[in-house]
């Protein structure tokens, strides 16, 4: 599986998560602090892939010119 595809896997995942939760709070069956957690967990991916990224392209030689 290439990075794209695991960025794309782990965000949708992520992302209907945080749906699920924001529905249950919306249907009084779930609690604030889940949909809390739910953000923090998609925030904190996100920041990791983006940093993951920055790495790969830092470590990728660079041409010359």
């Amino acid at each position: 599986m290439s990075i794209a595809q695991q960025e794309q896997a782990i965000s949708k995942t992520l992302e209907e998560r945080v749906g699920v939760r924001e529905a249950s709070v919306r249907l009084n069956v779930g609690t604030k602090i889940n949909l809390f957690d739910a953000q923090e967990s998609l925030q904190k991916s996100q920041a990791q892939l983006a940093s993951d990224n920055g790495q790969l392209i830092e470590a990728r030689p660079r041409s010359r010119n």
